[in-house]
């Protein structure tokens, strides 16, 4: 399970980032800041097709609950997504991606107490791949105290009641890193796959194959501050890598 994320870059930023040709009109009315910590039900901004092109829009993260719950759906197993009803529907058309810095996972101590661990990546993601000298270089311009940004796989859909966009992040079986704080961990995309991943006509055999554990050798682990996860939830950038 993913709970929370690290946003720490404005939509600005990720926009010029990923060369996106459009951005929501939404994100300059909201206008949501760089955040340490990102909840559910946080409005956060994502990156999905509009037009053929890729844009920028803005979402609130979990879907709407089930009847009869109160917490929202903010992950789905990639081994479901396409046949539960919930996400079916938005794994076939509404594919989205959510640019972070970060995500974090609790780990259950010997003395029964919990410390929250971020993971982030030192550098773009690869997945063990070779990087672009251009990649390479324009993720160094954006990188800064809260690290280097990369994307989760994610659905969203149109919320009925308030007629904005959810969006939920997709998750997957732990890399050999991860597994030693979690059971699982969402779907980390390389530039290439994020590029299949939005695109409308990519086949489901394929997108499912990118549903796998993030094998890069830049998947960095930390424990951090419990103080984050407390009221502030926006600190300052020199609180971001705090031990426990």
């Amino acid at each position: 399970m993913c709970g929370s994320l690290s946003g720490y870059k404005s939509w600005k930023d990720i926009h010029d980032l990923y060369s996106l040709s459009i951005a929501s009109e939404l994100l300059k009315e909201v206008d949501p800041q760089p955040a340490a910590v990102v909840r559910p039900t946080d409005q956060r901004p994502f990156i999905r097709m509009a037009g053929g092109k890729r844009g920028l829009d803005l979402g609130t993260w979990g879907f709407p609950p089930p009847e009869g719950r109160s917490n929202p759906i903010i992950n789905a197993r990639c081994e479901t997504v396409d046949v539960l009803p919930t996400f079916a529907k938005a794994f076939e058309k509404h594919r989205c991606v959510i640019p972070v810095t970060g995500y974090y996972e609790w780990k259950k101590e010997i003395d029964g107490s919990r410390t929250p661990w971020r993971f982030s990546l030192d550098g773009p993601a690869n997945n063990g791949g070779a990087v672009s000298q251009r990649i390479a270089a324009r993720n160094r311009m954006f990188e800064g105290e809260g690290g280097s940004l990369f994307v989760l796989a994610g659905i969203f859909m149109v919320n009925r009641k308030t007629g904005q966009r959810d969006f939920a992040i997709v998750t997957t079986e732990p890399s050999e890193i991860a597994a030693e704080i979690h059971d699982r961990m969402p779907v980390i995309l390389t530039d290439s796959m994020m590029d299949l991943w939005l695109t409308p006509y990519t086949a489901p055999q394929a997108l499912k194959r990118m549903c796998r554990p993030y094998e890069g050798g830049n998947l960095v682990a930390q424990p951090v501050s419990k103080t984050l996860h407390q009221p502030p939830k926006d600190v300052d950038e020199n609180q971001m890598s705090l031990g426990v």
